[in-house]
Parts: C-alpha cells; structure tokens; sequence
C-alpha cells in the first residue's frame, strides 16, 4: 500500500498543476485510502480516476 500512496500522491501533485481538479481529488482519494488502509471503494475511485485521465490525455493530444 505505500507504493500505491506515494504513486498517488505524485499523480495528484502533477495532474493538480495541468488544472485537473476532478483526476487529482481522485488521485488524492486514493492516497487516502491506501494511507489509512481503507479500500473499500476503491475500484470506484479507480474508474473516476480512469474516466478524468482519459480527458486529460485527449486535451494533451490536443493542445500538441
């Protein structure tokens, strides 16, 4: 679970900073949840997480 919150804390920080909000309070969450050791949900947060960074690479794809 540490790699788990260190990984989601450093894709928090970055997606924070391309103005994100919606993918980094979900990569936020997770960090949470693997600090406390609480993953009940998740695999919700997961899929939040996908969906947003799924937008976020199309608007990358598009700027470039």
């Amino acid at each position: 679970l540490a790699e788990l919150e260190t990984a989601a804390h450093a894709l928090s920080s970055t997606l924070s900073f391309f103005g994100a909000g919606t993918a980094s309070d979900a990569a936020a969450t997770l960090e949470e949840m693997a600090r406390t050791r609480s993953l009940d949900h998740a695999q919700d947060t997961l899929t939040i997480l996908e969906t947003e960074m799924n937008k976020v690479m199309s608007a990358m794809r598009d700027y470039a």
